[in-house]
């Protein structure tokens, strides 16, 4: 038996040939209804599957001019289809002459098995007839073909604006998944044009999505005119369609200002059906703001790492200062008042005040000195500080001082108003790269209620003002609103943090007082700072009447590494009648309280110390005798103290370097305090 197979569709004839021939069929093809009747005259076989819809002329149509032709008609035709699967379909086609009408089913097996049931009936029936529809007059049949065609299309038309409207929903679904992320992302193509980029990607670069899409990657993100890989840089992109596997690096894009940005690359490969690349998708995160806030963290730390060396130098420099400081002021003590070495004792014992004050700014300076109020005279701390500006600022700035006739007394943290001084120099040589002048100034100004309402800030009194004047660029307005904010700067990228005057207004804020900035663009830059003043303060000092120094017969147990603050330290207490045991580290210290414990009425300890530090001997100490009275001196600053766990107060803490009149004094006061206490009870 011959059979004739019309299908447009190359891989619906191969199966149905595959299936005929494996059952001994000869088969013929053609590919749509004109193909198959010059096929069909040709071949003359005796039965014919045709698809129904198909281009140029579908299976209705064929059936038609096949019953119309006398050499045909008499051909079984078994009409087969996926699309037109009604009723009516099915009654116009046996009105044609189709011996079988199959729908065609999900599997293959059951479309093999439905062939097998019509070409079987086809087998055992005889020759059609002219079939009936062949007599249709050309109007109904066109108008019944029409009307089925019709249907099908606008079903087809249904289907197809449907799948329109998903397939928008779908990309606007994307688009907006891609304009949502907080970072760039692009496809690039192998020629290294850019297929697709969204907003974030475009308003990086400060271009439009027309300038970057189909033009290359390399000139739109670097401003290149060859691939920046053969620029020397690291390329994701180009890795990813070399190795087929997904890449990251770093990379410093530039925009359309020409200003660089870094950014972290990703790329991931696009393949098709065959497993091959065809395009990459690239991600581009901007880290410019965290290697900023990068460089500030390590800035930071360079600084802590300072302050820790500053912190151990300032232990090892204040033990020699007491020791200075101690002898001299001995040494005062002991020679007649007339003696013309009294003043050459007076120098040393000046110049070892102004060292220990020296210690303290740098400690202020590298901000390892905890806030510590107390009074102090403006002009003064401006007079010792005033010196290591000069080195700040080298010798091509020249330095003004002029300071107010009378004294200022605050209530502040001289090592905290010094680094004030600091930063405001710093900011102003940065300022005067070429030269120029720096001029502080210092003056009592009254804050009167029309002061405070014209310019916005202050409560009306009495306050020091001190005013740091510098001849450099100056700031405009934007600049200026902003030079407080933390992080802020107008420097270089690695050449300032964005802290210094930020740190500066909130040790002015701290201390009740006021800050502002006068500066236009070329005509330099004036801050004057108000801090509250205390007018009676100069009354008390010219009042107040140190009394004399008091000694005692009380025993001190004195715990010192360094063995010459601790010979001083000796030699001042017994000076004025004290007992002193010795002990050099911490556990030596309980040793001797532990052999002495009866006799000992204060302890003086240092708090770092080999072995057993003061604190800890300490705790061992008060096992055996709670209440114990001591003093804590150390040579480094209190937040080193605090971060080892060790619990002091100012009652109970002495700074070395230490002068005699000072250790005296506070040595009797804790004796005295504890007296107190036991008649109280």
């Amino acid at each position: 038996m011959k059979v004739l197979i019309i299908d447009d569709d190359a891989d619906d004839r191969l199966l149905l040939r595959e299936y005929l021939q494996g059952h001994g069929f000869a088969v013929a093809e053609a590919i749509n209804g004109e193909d198959g009747l010059c096929q069909a005259l040709a071949f003359q076989p005796d039965a014919i599957l045709s698809d129904v819809l198909m281009p140029k002329m579908d299976g209705l149509q064929f059936l038609r001019h096949l019953k119309q032709d006398a050499a045909l008609r008499h051909i079984h035709v078994i009409l087969y289809t996926a699309k037109f699967t009604g009723e009516d379909e099915k009654k116009f086609a046996e009105s044609l002459g189709a011996c079988a009408y199959i729908v065609r089913p999900d599997t293959v097996g059951e479309l093999h098995a439905r062939l097998k049931t019509a070409i079987d009936g086809c087998r055992q029936s005889c020759p059609p007839e002219v079939a009936s529809g062949s007599y249709l007059t050309t109007e109904e049949y066109h108008a019944t073909h029409s009307r089925i065609i019709s249907a099908k299309l606008h079903e087809k038309m249904q289907q197809l604006q449907e799948a329109t409207e998903k397939h928008r929903q779908a990309e606007e679904f994307i688009h907006n998944i891609l304009e949502s992320i907080d970072e760039g992302f692009a496809v690039i193509g192998p020629d290294y044009k850019v297929i697709l980029a969204n907003k974030w990607y475009c308003c990086s670069l400060k271009q439009r999505v027309e300038e970057i899409k189909g033009n290359f990657c390399y000139e739109v993100s670097h401003q290149l005119r060859q691939p920046c890989f053969m620029e020397g840089q690291e390329c994701a992109v180009r890795e990813t369609f070399r190795t087929g596997t997904s890449h990251s690096g770093m990379h410093v894009h530039t925009d359309s200002d020409g200003k660089p940005m870094y950014v972290e690359i990703k790329s991931y490969p696009m393949t098709d059906a065959t497993g091959a690349i065809i395009s990459v998708i690239e991600t581009v995160n901007d880290i410019t703001e965290k290697r900023k806030l990068e460089e500030q963290l390590y800035h930071a730390q360079k600084m802590e790492s300072v302050g820790r060396l500053a912190g151990g130098v300032a232990h090892d420099f204040n033990n020699f200062l007491s020791i200075i400081i101690g002898y001299g002021t001995l040494l005062e003590m002991n020679i007649p008042k007339d003696s013309p070495l009294r003043a050459d004792i007076r120098e040393i014992l000046n110049a070892g005040d102004r060292a220990a004050t020296l210690t303290k700014s740098l400690l202020a300076f590298s901000r390892k000195q905890p806030s510590n109020p107390m009074l102090m005279d403006l002009n003064d701390t401006i007079s010792v500080i005033g010196k290591l500006l000069a080195k700040l600022v080298g010798e091509d700035i020249e330095i003004n001082v002029t300071l107010s006739a009378q004294k200022l007394f605050l209530m502040a943290d001289s090592g905290q108003i010094s680094q004030v001084l600091m930063n405001l120099a710093t900011n102003a040589r940065d300022a005067m790269p070429n030269r120029g002048r720096l001029t502080i100034s210092t003056d009592s100004i009254h804050l009167s209620p029309e002061f405070v309402q014209a310019h916005g800030y202050g409560e009306p009194g009495m306050y020091a003002l001190l005013a740091v004047t510098d001849t450099g660029t100056g700031m405009d307005e934007e600049v200026r609103s902003h030079i407080f904010d933390p992080f802020f700067t107008t420097k270089e990228e690695g050449k300032g943090t964005g802290l210094g005057l930020s740190i500066v207004y909130g040790i002015v804020k701290q201390h009740n007082g006021y800050i502002n900035v006068y500066s236009e663009p070329g005509l330099g830059t004036t801050f004057k700072i108000y801090l509250p003043l205390l007018q009676s303060a100069g009354e008390k000092e010219q009042g107040e009447v140190r009394s004399a120094l008091q000694g005692g017969t009380e025993t001190v147990l004195i715990a010192e590494d360094d063995g010459q603050v601790r010979s001083i330290t000796r030699d001042i207490l017994e000076g004025y009648g004290y007992k002193v045991i010795e002990a050099e580290d911490g556990e030596a210290a309980v040793d001797q309280f532990t052999r002495h414990a009866e006799s000992i009425d204060l302890l003086l300890f240092d708090v770092m110390m080999p072995k057993a530090n003061g604190w800890e001997a300490y705790q061992e100490i008060t096992e055996l005798r709670p209440g114990v009275p001591i003093l804590f001196m150390s040579g480094y600053p209190m937040d080193v103290i605090r971060s080892k766990g060790i619990l002091t107060s100012e009652e109970n803490y002495l700074t070395k370097p230490v002068s005699p009149e000072e250790l005296l004094r506070r040595v009797r006061e804790v004796l005295d305090k504890k007296a107190k206490e036991k008649l109280g009870r």
